[in-house]
């Protein structure tokens, strides 16, 4: 089974001198990690199974401290679930345990996404450097 996440080995660290030394470098990288999830959720959209609609409009991209991620929120009420249910994360896991729309939108961009991070945070610790 592939993996479903990216991890940048030493990210907690950077950013944490970034935000000692120019807070405004930290900005950067909430873009970068920003702009590097809404290439997965973008293909997660593509992906998604349609019913409704409701689950690819659902579909979005997040930042949060050193992790990026997409998640799809979108929920059906009926009278047996009034407070709703969140009907993606079944529709992501009904495969027997393979992702159906998000799992594969990672691995189609990994690549990229990837490729996206480290030009950023060169980027970013060129600027840094001076």
């Amino acid at each position: 089974m592939a993996t479903t996440a990216i991890s940048i080995e030493g990210l907690a660290a950077f950013r944490r001198d970034l935000k000692r030394i120019d807070p405004a470098l930290l900005q950067g990288v909430r873009v970068a990690l920003k702009e590097a999830a809404e290439l997965v959720a973008g293909e997660a959209r593509r992906r998604a199974p349609v019913r409704s609609g409701r689950t690819r409009t659902s579909i979005r991209s997040f930042t949060s401290g050193n992790r990026a991620g997409v998640r799809a929120n979108a929920r059906r009420v009926s009278a047996r679930y009034p407070g709703g249910y969140p009907y993606p994360r079944r529709l992501e896991f009904e495969n027997g345990g393979r992702r159906a729309f998000i799992g594969p939108a990672l691995e189609a961009k990994r690549r990229d996404v990837v490729e996206r991070l480290d030009d950023a945070l060169g980027d970013v610790a060129r600027i840094w450097e001076g």
